[in-house]
């Protein structure tokens, strides 16, 4: 489970472009980067990009 309490908080923003989009990944045991997403399981404790 990946939560974040103050998303709403936050105004990220892409050059002049406000982005509505969080997009996650995670190293692998590899060392490749994969997005956060269900089928793509990870050892718990790997630090979020």
């Amino acid at each position: 489970m990946i939560t974040w309490d103050d998303f709403e908080k936050v105004e990220l923003r892409i050059g002049p472009f406000l982005s509505e989009c969080l997009v996650t990944g995670v190293q692998t045991e590899k060392g490749a980067v994969t997005l956060v997403r269900p089928e793509a399981p990870v050892d718990n404790g790997e630090r979020l990009f």
